[in-house]
C-alpha cells in the first residue's frame, strides 16, 4: 500500500516538474525573441547576441554572413571620434546609417525580395538614392533622386564586385567623375581600392582626345582585416585619413 502511494506520488511529481520545464523552457525562448526585436526596433543602440544566418537567407547577399561580420560603428582614428554609427534590423539587414558630424539618418528601404531599393533623408524625407539589379540579384545601377549622378557596378565571375563607375550627366554632356577598381585577396577580402581616372566626355572628338591624358592609376585606399576576417581598418591614402570598424560583439576600437 504505502510502495504504491510511494510510485503515485513520484509520477505526479515527475509529471509536475516536466511541465514546469516545458514552461520555463518556453518563457525563456519567448522573451530572448521579444528582446532580440525589441533591442533592435526600440533601443538601436542594443545588438544582442545571433546565431549564424543560414547561406540560403534571401536577406543577405553574400553568404556566410553572420552579425560578426557586421559593424557598429565607423572610428574616426586621427579625429578621435565616432563618424557613423551602423543600425540593422531583426534578420540582419540594414536599416539605418547615422552620420553623427552631419546629424543625418539615411534610411534604407527593401522590396519583397528583401533586395535594397531606395535610400532616404530620415529628417528631410528626401528620397537620395535607387538602384537597380540584374538577373544574379547583382546591383548594376544607382542613380540620385535626380537621376544626375549615377553609380554604375561591374562584376566578375565569381559574383565580386571590380570595378564601381560614377558618371555625373547632364543633357549632351558626360563626366565620368570617378572609376574605381577592386582588388582581393585568396579569401574573397577586398584589400585595395584603386582610382583609375576622371575622365570629362562630350560629344567632341577634341575634348575625348585631351581626356587621354587626364588618365590616373593609383591605391586610393587599403583595407585590413583581423584573425576573424573582420574589416578592422580602411586606409585612405589620398586623405590620408584613417577608419576603424567596431563589431557588436568588440569591446575595443582597432587602432593604428
Amino acid at each position: 500500500m504505502y510502495s504504491n502511494l510511494k510510485k503515485t506520488h513520484l509520477k505526479k511529481t515527475h509529471k509536475y516538474f516536466l511541465k514546469f520545464f516545458v514552461i520555463l523552457i518556453f518563457f525563456i525562448y519567448f522573451n530572448y525573441n521579444i528582446f532580440k526585436i525589441y533591442a533592435v526596433h526600440e533601443n538601436q543602440n542594443v545588438f544582442p547576441f545571433f546565431g549564424k544566418i543560414k547561406d540560403n537567407d534571401e536577406n543577405i547577399f553574400q553568404k556566410d554572413c553572420s552579425w560578426n561580420y557586421k559593424p557598429v560603428l565607423r572610428y574616426n582614428d586621427l579625429k578621435d571620434r565616432i563618424e557613423i554609427i551602423y543600425n540593422y534590423d531583426y534578420r540582419g539587414k540594414m536599416r539605418e546609417k547615422h552620420y553623427t558630424d552631419t546629424n543625418k539618418i539615411h534610411i534604407y528601404k527593401y522590396d519583397d525580395e528583401n533586395k535594397i531599393v531606395s535610400i532616404h533623408d530620415f529628417k528631410n524625407h528626401e528620397l537620395l538614392k535607387t538602384f537597380e539589379y540584374n538577373d544574379q540579384n547583382q546591383i548594376i545601377i544607382s542613380r540620385d533622386h535626380k537621376n544626375k549622378f549615377q553609380t554604375k557596378y561591374k562584376y566578375n565571375k565569381k559574383g565580386q564586385l571590380m570595378a564601381k563607375i560614377k558618371v555625373f550627366s547632364f543633357e549632351n554632356y558626360s563626366l565620368k567623375k570617378s572609376i574605381f577598381h577592386y582588388v582581393y585577396n585568396d579569401e574573397g577580402q577586398t584589400i585595395n581600392k584603386i582610382y583609375y581616372a576622371d575622365i570629362f566626355k562630350r560629344r567632341n572628338k577634341f575634348f575625348s582626345f585631351i581626356n587621354g591624358f587626364k588618365k590616373r592609376n593609383f591605391v586610393l585606399c587599403t583595407y585590413k582585416y583581423n584573425n576573424e576576417a573582420q574589416r578592422i581598418k580602411k586606409i585612405n591614402h589620398q586623405t590620408s585619413s584613417i577608419h576603424s570598424y567596431k563589431y557588436y560583439d568588440f569591446s575595443q576600437i582597432y587602432e593604428i
